[in-house]
């Protein structure tokens, strides 16, 4: 990925993160985990927060397909990091999905893998 991607990246982590309108500091623990396991910089994780903010809204990824799913695996990753899927959360989470074609049940095999992997973490 190059910085604009891993940037787009990071904004849809954020977007679910913060679609309750509050972000928690097991959130943000989790955001650096993924900024730093995609090998996003500061001003790369900076960008994206801000990028965000301004728009309220997720970016359309660009690249390669894998890196949509494990962008969309990351965000049931960081939406499991408050104990349960919120309405907010889910709605952006089902909609990046569609545009990625990906049906009910690979999406409930990718929500059992998210699950474990903050099991985890924890």
């Amino acid at each position: 990925m190059d910085k604009q991607q891993t940037v787009d990246y990071l904004v849809n982590i954020y977007a679910v993160i913060a679609a309750d309108g509050e972000v928690e500091r097991s959130e943000t623990r989790v955001f650096e985990v993924i900024a730093r396991e995609i090998g996003a910089g500061f001003f790369e994780r900076k960008k994206a927060i801000e990028a965000y903010k301004e728009s309220q809204a997720t970016a359309t990824l660009t690249g390669r397909w894998s890196e949509k799913v494990r962008n969309l695996e990351d965000m049931l990753f960081a939406a499991y990091c408050s104990g349960s899927l919120a309405p907010d959360e889910k709605e952006i989470i089902v909609t990046q999905a569609r545009v990625l074609g990906i049906e009910k049940e690979q999406l409930t095999v990718i929500k059992t893998e998210a699950k474990q992997r903050f099991d985890a973490l924890r």
